[in-house]
């Protein structure tokens, strides 16, 4: 009898949430981005060394972020912003480009002066950054680590 600890919380994503993670990632080209299979875009996305470590609620906020939901209100869709108007992006993905950083562990300057030579942001927390850039810098950092082995 195994004496390892379980997280009663912890529920495995469904087949039909990893089936609509898949497609989701599919539609949106991030695996060709990336450079990787759809399965493993889907596995480096959601942070796990194979998918049946994923949660219901974990797979659901990426499912969420990858749909462009909102973050509050119940995964309503945002409304499409109108012409000339720039959305900005959200604390989470001000957090998720922070967190990125951290796992690279690149001294700030690095990071700053990368933000400012690719993306020209002075500030990742006071800059006016659009969503869709800001969705741009997750993806190329996300691939850095990518190609780096992860965390290494």
């Amino acid at each position: 009898m195994s004496t390892a600890t379980v997280n009663p919380l912890f529920i495995r994503a469904s087949a039909a949430q990893l089936g609509a993670l898949h497609r989701a990632i599919a539609a949106r080209g991030i695996h060709t981005r990336l450079g990787v299979s759809v399965h493993e875009a889907a596995r480096h996305l959601a942070g796990v060394a194979s998918l049946t470590e994923l949660s219901t609620v974990r797979a659901s906020k990426l499912l969420d972020s990858i749909n462009g939901h909102s973050p509050v209100g119940g995964g309503r869709h945002l409304p499409r912003a109108r012409a000339g108007v720039l959305r900005l992006a959200t604390i989470r993905q001000r957090a998720a480009i922070a967190g990125l950083f951290d796992e690279l562990k690149w001294p700030a300057e690095e990071c700053a002066a990368w933000l400012k030579d690719r993306h020209d942001v002075d500030n990742l927390q006071t800059a006016a950054i659009s969503t869709r850039t800001a969705s741009q810098i997750i993806l190329q950092l996300e691939a850095v680590l990518l190609k780096r082995g992860r965390g290494g």
